[in-house]
């Protein structure tokens, strides 16, 4: 038996580089699959049971590569659905990729795992959970395979914690159907549907919503429910004091469209002399956006002659899930940037500012992920 031997009375010190935790990278290792394109892991540990994971995600036809300390995995080209026996026997963690699988391609086949130092852990309680959220399994000759035709959401209890079972529940729940009660989910959600209604009465022409989408009324992921005579086109409701908020803020972005005409029709030339339309990257005074590119922003600029003055707008939009600082472009004269809509909200939870409320922008601002900021200019003292 080998043995450690540690010999004190001397001053610990020193730097050492802290490689990501493997109990939280087997599961993201998984998860790439869920998503078709490239996932970049940074810190990721270099250790056998990574190693596994990389060649399981190889023979299911995903790229993975390491980049330093950072691995690489693009999903995109993943052809297949099953893990052959000597794959899944080299860790027990494997079984993480069952749910997985089975939300990106609706089947999977796989043997049971191996690979575990500890003994014996049955899987019955993945198996479990993935049965009650819709999935078909059976057992031919050592070999589980799994379909799932059409999994839904629901409410799962554990006979006991297991870390591994919820793991593979929530991964297979990436590909079902219904609601969650899930915080973090729903934010998300509240934020992107205000992004969309942003992006919408922000947009030249003439924006286009069903009824209700406006309170978050849903079609169950039907994309044509039109004259249809069901629950797919019926308007609940209900939905609209429990998604006020929602409401609200789409009142306020269709006030702002009718506010500012610049959105709406070209206007004559802005005296400030910005462009009537440009697009900008992260620094608002130029107007090249790289191929790699995570945000956007488009200016409308014009002179109203219903109110004398220059009718300016600049809508920021971040698709990364990383903060993105920001330059506006600079405006001559008195004239400043003002916050009139930010989706991520503040400390108050204001996603929008009333007409003489808004937040003054000197230079920069920092976007949060995955939101939409727009600002007006106008003169300083008005």
């Amino acid at each position: 038996m080998s043995h450690i031997i540690i010999r004190g009375g001397r001053r610990l010190e020193g730097a050492l580089t802290v490689q990501g935790a493997k109990n939280s990278v087997l599961p993201i290792l998984a998860a790439t699959i869920l998503h078709p394109g490239q996932t970049v892991l940074q810190g990721c540990p270099h250790l056998s049971d990574v190693e596994a994971s990389i060649r399981i995600l190889r023979h299911l036809g995903c790229k993975a590569r390491w980049e330093g300390e950072a691995l690489v995995v693009d999903a995109g080209s993943m052809s297949r659905r099953d893990i052959p026996d000597h794959l899944m026997r080299e860790m027990r963690s494997s079984v993480i990729f069952l749910g997985a699988i089975l939300a990106r391609l609706g089947r999977a086949e796989m043997s049971y795992p191996g690979g575990c130092e500890l003994g014996p852990r049955p899987i019955d309680l993945h198996l479990t959970a993935l049965r009650q959220l819709g999935a078909e399994l059976r057992e031919e000759g050592g070999r589980l395979r799994c379909t799932a035709q059409r999994m839904a959401g629901r409410e799962i209890a554990l006979s006991i914690p297991s870390v591994g079972a919820t793991e593979n529940a929530i991964l297979a729940a990436c590909g079902a159907e219904g609601e969650t009660r899930d915080e973090e989910v729903l934010s998300l959600r509240r934020r992107l549907a205000m992004n969309a209604f942003a992006v919408l009465m922000c947009s030249r022409g003439t924006p286009m919503f069903l009824a209700g989408d406006e309170f978050g009324n849903s079609q169950f992921g039907n994309n044509n429910p039109y004259c249809q005579d069901n629950e797919i086109s019926w308007l609940d409701w209900s939905l609209l004091e429990k998604n006020r908020e929602l409401f609200e803020f789409f009142k306020f972005m269709i006030n702002f469209r009718h506010r500012h005409p610049v959105i709406r029709q070209m206007l004559p030339e802005a005296v400030c002399g910005m462009d009537p339309l440009r697009t900008h990257g992260a620094n608002g005074e130029e107007g090249y956006i790289s191929g790699d590119a995570r945000m956007l922003a488009v200016s409308f600029a014009g002179y109203n002659p219903k109110t004398g003055s220059d009718d300016l707008v600049y809508v920021a939009l971040n698709t990364h899930w990383e903060d993105v600082r920001i330059t506006v472009p600079a405006l001559k004269g008195a004239k400043t940037w003002f916050l009139s809509v930010n989706t991520w909200g503040d400390e108050q939870n204001r996603y929008c500012y009333p007409e003489g409320e808004e937040v003054r922008i000197d230079s920069e601002f920092i976007m949060r992920p995955r939101s939409v900021a727009v600002f007006t200019g106008r003169d300083l003292y008005i």
